[in-house]
């Protein structure tokens, strides 16, 4: 089986990005499939989700250092699911990585050693469109995006697309945007309606057709650092991850 690398991205901060990969990820590995979750994000929220703190060896050590992700990668307390940790010393990975040959492919080329180990690779991206960012992009096939209902989700959408073409034509000509999903939703409001419209209309099959709700339980979930679809795996947002999983199979092939 082809190992699918996705990576969750969005420059926006406050779109659920890093709850989403947290639950895409434990969904996949909850149907048998061996899944590795990247954490590329300095703030380190994937990796303190599953009690990976600040004394251990992080995706820093990888990408500026050299050591090898087989050495980096911890086991989760999930089955199937592992994890490449990040803490808040990767902030110093774009400076160190400024003057360095090929700084874009960095990820990508330690990735290499490893990619056949496993069914999906999920990189929670950081909330910018920095060097971090562009090295995940360069590592990945697929790109979900995952975007909060508001006045600006589609302008900020624009710019989105442009780094993404801009990495496909210089860096990784196998990118593409796979989908965009609504999260946080508030299905009751009329200008949630009416901007969903607009997203659908220009956007269309982009567009998943699951939409992620906004719910107290998610924050709950954080709180006792556990996925929401096994904290509470019969909450309406837990069965709304396992859908937009569902779907998200059916789009990366």
């Amino acid at each position: 089986m082809h190992t699918k690398i996705i990576s969750i991205f969005n420059q926006k901060g406050g779109v659920s990005k890093t709850t989403s990969a947290i639950n895409i990820s434990t969904c996949l590995s909850m149907q048998n499939k061996k899944v590795l979750l990247i954490d590329n994000d300095p703030q380190g929220n994937c990796s303190e989700s599953f009690g990976k703190y600040e004394n251990e060896k992080t995706i820093y050590d990888v990408m500026v250092k050299g050591i090898s992700v087989k050495d980096i990668i911890c086991k989760t307390n999930i089955d199937n699911l592992y994890i490449l940790p990040a803490n808040i010393s990767h902030a110093g990975t774009e400076l160190h990585l400024i003057n360095a040959m090929s700084r874009e492919m960095t990820l990508a080329k330690a990735l290499k050693k490893i990619v056949s180990d496993f069914d999906y690779i999920i990189i929670d991206c950081p909330p910018s469109l920095g060097l971090l960012s562009i090295n995940s992009l360069a590592a990945s096939e697929h790109v979900i995006i995952p975007i909060r209902v508001g006045k600006y989700a589609l302008r900020g959408l624009k710019n989105l697309f442009s780094t993404v073409e801009k990495v496909k034509e210089h860096l990784n000509e196998n990118l593409s945007v796979t989908g965009i999903f609504i999260t946080q939703d508030d299905v009751n409001t009329k200008i949630s309606k009416e901007i969903k419209e607009q997203l659908n209309s220009q956007l269309d099959k982009l567009i998943f057709k699951t939409t992620i709700s906004k719910a107290i339980k998610v924050v709950e979930s954080e709180f006792e650092s556990t996925p929401i679809v096994v904290f509470d795996k019969k909450s309406k947002v837990s069965k709304e991850y396992v859908e937009l999983t569902k779907e998200v199979i059916e789009r990366v092939v």
